[in-house]
């Protein structure tokens, strides 16, 4: 255990160090890349998780998953508002991997499938900005429930009780759509779409924005609107999906975790 936390300590330190090296603002890439970094070892640090190599099934898996978020990828999204947020199923293989084999496998998968997310995917791909705002959204969807695990909480309660897996939903779209709105009006749209927030806001409120079609809304209002009911209906779609999916399988995914 202490040489988890040791080991994320040492991760984020590294990121930090990499980001005022390289001047500011950074690359995309070794924002990204710190930011990766950085994600694992604050896991590392909080959770503090038996440090141990991967069973050769337990990679089979995560390879397997990283794989089909891939290919999931390159089927249509269910829906994709004008501003080009997607509902999709990218993630389900994530939030599978943790509920079969555990949080970290999971975290790696999500990481190796970013690449194909923001680079190949046919559907406003987005490069780097793209696959990494896509972990950064959606890795809630299995960290929230991990964390609800670590509280107490037996994992097939999480899968299977209706009050906590509503709970778990809850937190899950609040977690992501608070942390989005931010991550879009601070980085993503300003940065790295070069794109000024005001001027996008007034794009909302010129029929961007679909929410203004049922809700008098307007202004910043909108935005956080906007960005909150859509990142909160992925995240119950991705979770909603991964569980009915797990649950079907279970007998031939369920594994000592």
């Amino acid at each position: 255990m202490r040489k988890a936390k040791t080991l994320g300590a040492l991760l984020i330190a590294s990121a930090l160090v990499v980001l005022v090296l390289s001047g500011w603002p950074p690359s995309s890439v070794v924002l990204w890349g710190s930011v990766a970094v950085a994600v694992i070892g604050v896991y590392l640090l909080s959770s503090a998780p038996v440090v141990r190599p991967l069973s050769a099934n337990e990679i089979a898996i995560a390879s397997f998953c990283t794989g089909l978020s891939a290919v999931i990828g390159f089927f249509p999204p269910f829906f994709q508002v004008p501003w080009m947020m997607k509902i999709d199923l990218v993630a389900l293989p994530w939030v599978l991997c943790w509920m079969t084999i555990g949080t970290f496998p999971a975290l790696m998968s999500a990481l190796l499938s970013v690449p194909v997310v923001g680079f190949l995917e046919p559907f406003g791909a987005g490069g780097w900005v793209g696959g990494i705002s896509k972990f950064l959204a959606s890795v809630w969807t299995f960290l929230i429930p991990a964390m609800v695990v670590r509280l107490g909480v037996d994992k097939d309660e999480v899968l299977s009780n209706s009050k906590v897996w509503l709970l778990s939903v809850a937190l899950i779209a609040v977690s992501r759509s608070a942390f989005m709105t931010a991550f879009n009006y601070y980085v993503a749209i300003p940065w790295y779409y070069g794109i000024r927030i005001d001027a996008f806001i007034e794009w909302l409120d010129g029929g961007l924005g679909l929410l203004k079609l049922a809700i008098p809304v307007s202004g910043l209002t909108l935005f956080i609107l906007e960005m909150s009911v859509w990142n909160s209906i992925q995240a119950v779609v991705e979770f909603w999906a991964a569980v009915l999916l797990y649950r079907a399988l279970r007998g031939r995914l369920q594994m000592k975790r």
